[in-house]
């Protein structure tokens, strides 16, 4: 087992990390807020996003396989798009709503509790 030094007289173990994480976690969890999202900028498209979903019950929509989302014509993602620009965001672009799409799918299909710790563990 490896440990971590993080000051001069302070080790921590992987496992005693793992705890810490699982507290700041538990702290940083309410749902659809996204506050364990530190960018404020990436936090705000993928909330947008969230909303616009919410709002719209397309969650059944969300999780069904999507190949791409950036040439996708399907008349869901127009009623997406126009709702998130309504809610207040007009700042997408084709990649960047492809990409905040992908990013609902995985909420969908695992739901948020899974997708914060995948976002902590990646960041």
């Amino acid at each position: 087992m490896n440990n971590h030094k993080i000051s001069n007289n302070l080790e921590l173990s992987e496992i005693e990390i793992d705890i810490i994480k699982k507290d700041v976690i538990k702290k940083d969890f309410i749902k659809g807020q996204f506050l364990y999202i530190k960018d404020v900028e990436t936090r705000s498209i993928i909330k947008y996003g969230y909303d616009a979903v919410n709002q719209l019950e397309l969650w059944q929509y969300m999780k069904k396989y999507q190949d791409n989302y950036m040439y996708n014509t399907d008349i869901e993602l127009n009623i997406i798009f126009n709702k998130i620009e309504e809610l207040g965001y007009t700042g997408h672009s084709g990649f960047s709503f492809a990409w905040t799409l992908r990013q609902l799918q995985y909420i969908s299909q695992k739901g948020e509790e899974e997708f914060m710790k995948l976002w902590i563990t990646a960041n």
